[in-house]
């Protein structure tokens, strides 16, 4: 089993485009999208809901009214302030605000009528999905909520369980932008990573900072230009950097208003006929197939 992992140092540089045009050559292929704070993979695949359910990373404290007789010493020893006392003075009540809850517990601990408990709390959805190019894992963090990172572990243990299951040789994960934990959590059990890069003001210093995330987890990074054509003189320094990094490039795609074009009919570029940029992208991935069966 192969598993190839899409990102980008920032956001808006093209990488769930061509994952959408990579799951249509692949063909047959687990698709997981990662990117569970602001996902939009599903815009281009149209994946119909088989399977959902919530995901639960953290805990609440929640306190039991009958049992409570507004003592407030969970209030004093509160640190986030996530404990009040609302109401008159005649008509006192003790509350816990779930927003400011970091469900830390010590009000459990300290509460000398066990008055308060901690309940698993939903932080957001996970779904398996059927598409025209294969199944689809993916999930949506509620907003507000932490704990991306373990959510898109979820994402990619079940797309590992799926691609068994049916004997499917491939996963495509298509990974958050930047660097944070979400993106690191993507990382795990890859076997090459596709950086998307564009030749923009802040190209560079994104790109160096993404190689160096995967080179600390030791994954392979190969190199997609996107939009090669912007700005001719950033993507000769661009080139250069990667060069120097002794990072191969895979592929350069030209700006395309074809791209533009099958996103607005919910189609992957390579579905929607012949242009300059789904012979980029095609060319792109039959090199990538090189490298992921070495």
């Amino acid at each position: 089993m192969k598993e190839i992992v899409i990102l980008s140092g920032k956001g808006g540089t093209g990488k769930t485009t061509i994952l959408a045009s990579f799951a249509a050559l692949a063909e047959n292929s687990v698709i997981a999208d990662c990117d569970v704070d602001a996902p939009n993979l599903h815009i281009l695949l149209s994946p119909e809901v088989s399977e959902k359910g919530d995901f639960s990373a953290s805990q609440k404290a929640v306190i039991i009214g009958d049992q409570c007789i507004n003592c407030e010493e969970c209030i004093e020893y509160c640190r986030f302030n996530a404990i009040t006392n609302v109401g008159t003075e005649l008509m006192a009540k003790v509350t816990i605000d779930p927003l400011s809850c970091e469900g830390c517990g010590i009000c459990v601990r300290i509460c000398p009528h066990s008055a308060i408990y901690m309940k698993e709390h939903k932080s957001g959805t996970w779904y398996l999905s059927e598409t025209r190019f294969g199944p689809m894992v993916h999930a949506l963090l509620d907003p507000g909520e932490e704990n991306s990172g373990k959510l898109v572990a979820l994402v990619k243990q079940k797309s590992k369980m799926i691609a068994k299951d049916e004997e499917i040789d491939l996963i495509l994960v298509d990974g958050p932008p930047g660097i944070g934990c979400p993106v690191i959590s993507s990382l795990s059990g890859a076997n090459i990573v596709v950086l998307v890069a564009e030749p923009s003001k802040s190209c560079i210093s994104d790109f160096k900072r993404i190689v160096d995330l995967t080179r600390t987890f030791h994954v392979k990074p190969v190199v997609i230009i996107n939009k090669c054509d912007l700005s001719p003189l950033i993507s000769s320094e661009l080139e250069t950097e990667i060069a120097q990094m002794g990072i191969d490039i895979v592929g350069q795609i030209p700006f395309d208003e074809s791209v533009v074009k099958s996103m607005s009919k919910g189609k992957s570029v390579v579905e929607n006929g012949k242009s300059m940029a789904a012979e980029a992208i095609m060319s792109a991935w039959n090199e990538l197939l090189r490298y992921i069966s070495l």
